[in-house]
């Protein structure tokens, strides 16, 4: 019985033994390398065809709502006016903006990739101790589940982990907008809207 994929699993292997190199290596920690496997990760979940739980409805909501929804519409939404609109608004300019476009669906995939996990190893090379070895723990199960599955949750969650840089430069205003612009892919952004100010709070 297989659970993964071959190329997950050395994927899997390879991220093992960088973080034993970040946690045991005696030289620089900041391995740049590691940066092939995030484009391997892009590359696996732009441009793979049929996999994943939401998939096919992603696959017809590329069809579906460019022809049954206009800017106008999608605009109303992203200043909040009412509309009959169930799909965040800037998740629908992309989607549309590539359908009309006359691209295919996986050109579509392949730029929420880039824009789903790039932001996300960025943050955590920027500000994680061990960055290949946070970016094993977020491969099972964010990866497969959001950015080769649930990919409007993927992109906001991309925003959210983006904005820490505002959070920890105590900017609230760029803080702010990151958060609304991740709204227009998810709205279960909202909940960590309030990290701005709990980052504050003393924990041990």
């Amino acid at each position: 019985m297989q659970f993964l994929h071959p190329l997950f699993t050395i994927t899997i292997l390879i991220l093992i033994g960088y973080s034993f190199l970040e946690v045991y290596g005696r030289e620089i920690k900041n391995y740049k390398s590691v940066w092939f496997i995030v484009i391997a990760l892009i590359i696996f979940a732009g441009f793979r065809k049929g996999v994943g739980a939401d998939y096919p409805i992603y696959e017809g909501m590329y069809t579906y709502f460019p022809l049954h929804t206009d800017f106008g519409e999608i605009f109303s939404k992203a200043l909040f006016l009412k509309n009959n609109l169930e799909i965040e608004w800037l998740f629908l300019l992309f989607n549309n903006t590539f359908f009309l476009l006359g691209l295919p669906f996986f050109i579509f995939t392949a730029f929420v990739a880039i824009l789903s996990i790039a932001p996300k190893f960025y943050m955590m090379e920027k500000s994680v101790a061990y960055p290949a070895t946070a970016l094993l723990l977020y491969l099972i199960p964010s990866y497969f589940i959001a950015d080769c599955g649930q990919i409007r949750q993927g992109l906001s969650m991309a925003l959210a982990i983006y904005s820490f840089k505002y959070i920890k430069e105590r900017n609230l205003l760029l803080f702010l907008i990151v958060m609304y612009f991740a709204l227009g892919f998810h709205k279960s952004a909202v909940l960590f809207i309030p990290a701005y100010w709990l980052a504050k709070v003393p924990l041990t």
